[in-house]
């Protein structure tokens, strides 16, 4: 019997956007996330996204945020949390989604976690065309996907010399 430690990817995003606003180096921002999958997406399924070089203001610790906090365009999302050590932000399904299904995420400027009020904060570097190692990966039950680069708004470069 053989153990598998790695198993490639298995489903795909069609979809993977992430926008912000204001889009401004250094600047607390509101983020835009819309994926869609070539498999379904259950309940309980993870969407996680790597933000290198993001912050928050003021500094929180590693928390699950509360999703009140959030203004969802649907209600597939039953929580996000943000790790500050790994910047990492994670989405727990709450319903299940079908294939091609567009899901929005949208994180507003302030957002709450019990009594602090925090806010993401862009790279001072800002974000360039290629996304700054910026991913998006999901555990789905239907289709595993490792971190893939999303397509992201640049913010601080030039996008044509």
């Amino acid at each position: 019997l053989t153990t598998i430690d790695l198993a490639p990817s298995v489903g795909a995003f069609l979809v993977k956007k992430l926008s912000f606003m204001p889009g401004k180096a250094s600047t607390s921002t509101a983020l835009s996330v819309t994926i869609s999958t070539v498999m379904p997406l259950e309940q309980g399924d993870q969407i996680v996204m790597s933000l290198p070089g993001f912050t928050t203001f003021p500094s929180v610790p590693s928390s699950i945020l509360d999703v009140q906090a959030f203004d969802f365009s649907s209600n597939k999302v039953q929580f996000a949390s943000w790790d500050s050590m790994n910047k990492v932000m994670t989405f727990l399904l709450a319903d299940d989604v079908s294939s091609e299904q567009p899901i929005t995420i949208d994180l507003p400027l302030n957002m709450r976690f019990g009594a602090i009020v925090f806010s993401l904060v862009l790279p001072n570097v800002g974000i360039r065309e290629t996304g700054n190692g910026i991913l998006i990966s999901t555990n789905a039950a239907a289709g595993r996907v490792s971190g893939q680069p999303m397509t992201v708004m640049t913010v601080g470069s030039f996008t044509d010399t």
